[in-house]
Parts: structure tokens; C-alpha cells; sequence
């Protein structure tokens, strides 16, 4: 049972496309081109590289010929590498969508308004195609849950049973992460990856050596991953269930952390702040409790669909 009740943050860390300009995504798949293997060919182009696949065998023979002139227009058609040509296929995009979670005692308690607001992502049909991948923190190690499945009632459970734990290795968490996106890659050239880190982001061990918190290693270790999160264009949207102030009026150090990570990754952020906690001794406390978790479980499933409209969206304009 929630103990807690939130006031909702939203930090935007990058620029949003409008949503009346891209609601015509939602309902269906977004299309999306390529020059992989999948999908229905619609023209065709010249190669960076020499190509060992997707060939476009007809349209090369037609450029070779062009090439090589009428004068030997009747001698055998030999293909160069500059007369070669690849399909460009039209075909879905699907994401892939990696939850890494927290389950200090400060986050567990938040696990079933995010567990309902899954279920609210990912309940639409044209969805079934999307992928979800679950990492939790146990002991002092991150483990695997779930690769990517379209299964989400398997990953759901896996959520709902997850017990609090107080170390948090968050670098590692994200590294295993990035190994997921990896696999998923070789699987499925053409996916969409984003990753949804729930954590107070309050990283361990920690060394006490230092003033800042956001100079332990641990911290500084988990900064650096999140730029080759950057690097790899997969965005980190945070979701920080302790976003606030500390009693000197400054941010919480897991607040400036989850920011930093959302801003190298290239992601964003969603902080929720304690504040004005129901009260257990009113005879309404725990419909107070059910009510709460639906209505943030609404916020953080409009926050994650206008994150995956935007990339959506974002790589049809790339392509």
C-alpha cells in the first residue's frame, strides 16, 4: 500500500514536437524507410559501401548498361561496384522499451502506480508489436528480469514481484541496458529503443570522501554511461518518485543526477515530489491510496506516449 502521496514534475530536457502535429501515428504503426532486407521495396539507391545484400539486381544491370555504352551494349554484362544499386524498403518501426528499476524503499512503494501505467501503454492492439524489457537491482548486482518481449503480462509479473532492496548499482543497471539494445539490434535493424530508469537515483557504493555526492564514482560512473546512451541515440527517460529539495533549500543530489542523465542521454525527466501525503487516520485514507495510484499511473502513461510519438516522429523526418 502507498504510504505517500506526490506532487507531479515535469522537466522537459529536450525540445517536444507538438502533439497536434503527430497524432497521426497514433492508432497505427509509423512507417518508416530503410535499406535492410525487410519490408516492401518502393525504389532504390546508390550504396555508401559495396552492399552484400538488398541488391537491386535489375536496377544495376539497367546502370550498367547505361555505363557502358551502345558500342558494348552486346558484350556480357559485368556489374561494378559503381553501377550497383540497393532496394530502399518501406516498412514498421517498433519500439523497444527497457524499464530499469529501483527497489530502494523509497521506489518500491511507486512500483504499482508504474506497473498500472504499463498496462495503460501498452494495452492498445496496433501496440503488439512493441517490446518491453525489465532490469531490476538485487542484492548488489543488476539482473536481467526480462529481455524484450511482447509478452507483457510475463513482465508485468515479474514487476509485481519485485521485494525492496537497498543497493542500488545504477552504472551497472544502465550497462546491462546497453547490452540488451545490442542484442536487439542484430535482432530488429530497424527498432525504435528507448530506456525508463524508475530510481531516487541515489547511486551506490559510495566512498564518503567527498563533499558532493555527485562526485563519488559512482555517480560520476553512472554520468558516463548515460553519454554512450547519448552516443548510441537511446534516450533515458527518468522517472524520480524522490524529486525535491533537501533542508538547505537545494536540490537532492539524486534529483541533480537524474537530470544529468536525462540531459546526456539525450531523454527526459519526470520527477514527483513528497509533499501532501494522505493521511492514514481519515476513514477515506485507503480509497484516497487507490485513487492516487490511478491518477499518476494516467500521468506517467501519457508522459511515456508522448516519449514514444516523439521518436516516432523524430526518425521519420531522419529517414
Amino acid at each position: 500500500m502507498m504510504t505517500s502521496y506526490f506532487d507531479r514534475w515535469k522537466i522537459k530536457l529536450s525540445q517536444k514536437t507538438p502533439r497536434r502535429k503527430v497524432m497521426r501515428f497514433v492508432g497505427k504503426r509509423a512507417k518508416s524507410l530503410t535499406t535492410q532486407s525487410r519490408g516492401r521495396p518502393i525504389s532504390h539507391r546508390k550504396p555508401k559501401t559495396v552492399p552484400r545484400e538488398n541488391i537491386a539486381f535489375l536496377p544495376s544491370i539497367i546502370f550498367s548498361l547505361v555505363n557502358r555504352g551502345k558500342e558494348k551494349a552486346r558484350s556480357k554484362i559485368k556489374l561494378n561496384p559503381s553501377d550497383l544499386r540497393v532496394w530502399v524498403r518501406q516498412g514498421r518501426s517498433s519500439v523497444t522499451m527497457v524499464l530499469i528499476v529501483d527497489v530502494s524503499f523509497s521506489t518500491h512503494q511507486f512500483l504499482p502506480a508504474v506497473s498500472r501505467a504499463l498496462g495503460i501503454v501498452y494495452r492498445d492492439a496496433y501496440r503488439n508489436r512493441d517490446r518491453l524489457g525489465l532490469i531490476s537491482f538485487q542484492k548488489k548486482f543488476a539482473r536481467i528480469l526480462n529481455h524484450p518481449t511482447n509478452n507483457l503480462r510475463v513482465a508485468l509479473g515479474n514487476l509485481a514481484s519485485l521485494t525492496p532492496s537497498g543497493f542500488t548499482p545504477l552504472a551497472q543497471g544502465l550497462r546491462k541496458a546497453l547490452q540488451i539494445f545490442k542484442q536487439e539490434q542484430k535482432r530488429s535493424p530497424n527498432f525504435i529503443p528507448f530506456a525508463v530508469l524508475l530510481s531516487d537515483c541515489f547511486p551506490e557504493p559510495l566512498t564518503h570522501k567527498y563533499a558532493d555526492l555527485l562526485e563519488e564514482p559512482a555517480y560520476l560512473e553512472t554520468l558516463k554511461v548515460s553519454k554512450d546512451f547519448g552516443r548510441k541515440k537511446i534516450p533515458i527517460v527518468v522517472i524520480n518518485p524522490a524529486h525535491g529539495k533537501d533542508r538547505s533549500g537545494k536540490l537532492k543530489s539524486g534529483t541533480r543526477l537524474g537530470l544529468g542523465i536525462a540531459r546526456l542521454s539525450n531523454g527526459k525527466y519526470y520527477g514527483i515530489s513528497e509533499k501532501e501525503a494522505p493521511s492514514r487516520k481519515t476513514f477515506f485514507a485507503e480509497y484516497a491510496q487507490r485513487q492516487y495510484i490511478e491518477k499518476q499511473a494516467r500521468n506517467i502513461s501519457g508522459f511515456l506516449d508522448d516519449v514514444r510519438v516523439d521518436l516516432l516522429t523524430i526518425q521519420r523526418q531522419e529517414k
